[in-house]
């Protein structure tokens, strides 16, 4: 199994003649599973070949460190003092189909410990549906005005 990581960094454009170096901590501690300053929302289905986008909101601290790891082998972190409070990234994910466990890991650097957000998932990537058979059972078929398809 290979490993990969990607590091990203978003440093937004200053009125200084010298811009100033993203500097956040490392995550020490436990994480919280409930945030009252992190929000975080991962979608639970992508089509393979759809890039995964993880939204969200961050209401403390000036620079944002959002990093996940998937069990395929894939992690992706992400440093960024751009628009805050929004937490907006996309990734381009180089994955097989099936369902991966997946760990999301967000924090500030604000001084409270509690501005952390640990979130667990599961997400599902499927082929797209390109074409569907339907049949229907008995004779009644042209009195049918609605279809009800069940994921």
């Amino acid at each position: 199994m290979q490993f990969h990581l990607h590091i990203s960094l978003c440093v937004c454009p200053t009125t200084a003649a010298v811009a100033q170096p993203l500097s956040v901590g490392l995550y020490d501690g436990t994480p919280v599973t409930e945030s009252s300053c992190i929000t975080i929302d991962v979608p639970d289905k992508l089509v393979h070949g759809q890039q995964l986008q993880i939204a969200g909101t961050a209401s403390q601290g000036s620079v944002n460190v959002l990093a996940f790891d998937m069990d395929d082998g894939v992690a992706e972190v992400v440093v960024k003092d751009c628009d805050l409070p929004d937490i907006n990234a996309t990734f381009e994910l180089d994955v097989s189909r099936g369902t991966f466990a997946m760990t999301v890991l967000d924090w500030t650097d604000d001084a409270d410990p509690q501005c952390a957000y640990l979130l667990e998932h599961s997400i599902s990537i499927q082929d797209p549906i390109t074409s569907i058979n339907v049949s229907f059972p008995g004779p009644d078929v042209a009195t049918l005005t609605e279809l009800e398809l069940v994921d």
